[in-house]
């Protein structure tokens, strides 16, 4: 998905039927670093190795078998289990392109760059990203933060300022 940046004299409107070009600001801010935090962390799902977004556990795939299977197992009907085992290798898994793997290999390293002497908003930074990129909701973020949502916010947005200040301070380009 390319991002454009609207021009002030283009006549777009809502019920054309067309989405919106998404609004990029002519400086960093806080919101649009936090819009880029999570989707660095979606591009880091859609990686072959997404151990950091995702919980330990094997490199195995989960195989899972309801009592039909078994029943069909039981009897000598082989078809079931080669239908369930073919539906798994034919699972389609679309891999980031070359520009999202450079956005997020940039946007990762934000929290620890720019937040180098505050350890805590560097987490809850980092945190939020990540758990937002997996379509978590604000409570329940902040209920695993073990803060309250009002904070868990607060200092989000404050740390997302403080990155915003720092790439504003480094000629980094807004994307």
């Amino acid at each position: 998905m390319s991002t454009v940046l609207i021009p002030a004299s283009e006549n777009w409107h809502p019920l054309d039927g067309v989405p919106a070009p998404e609004y990029i600001p002519p400086n960093w801010d806080g919101p649009h670093v936090g819009r880029r935090l999570i989707e660095g962390f979606k591009t880091l799902d859609r990686t072959p190795m997404r151990m950091l977004s995702s919980s330990f556990g094997s490199a195995w795939p989960a195989y899972r078998r309801d009592f039909s299977e078994y029943f069909a197992a039981l009897v000598g009907d082989e078809r079931a289990e080669h239908a369930t085992a073919a539906a798994e290798r034919n699972r389609v898994r679309l891999m980031p392109s070359a520009v999202e793997i450079t956005r997020m290999e940039a946007v990762i390293g934000w929290p620890g760059r720019y937040l180098r002497g505050r350890p805590q908003l560097a987490i809850i930074v980092g945190t939020v990203a990540r758990l937002r990129a997996l379509d978590w909701p604000m409570e329940n973020i902040a209920r695993k933060l073990r803060h309250s949502p009002a904070y868990a916010r607060r200092c989000n947005r404050a740390g997302l300022d403080l990155i915003a200040a720092g790439l504003c301070r480094e000629p980094v380009l807004v994307f």
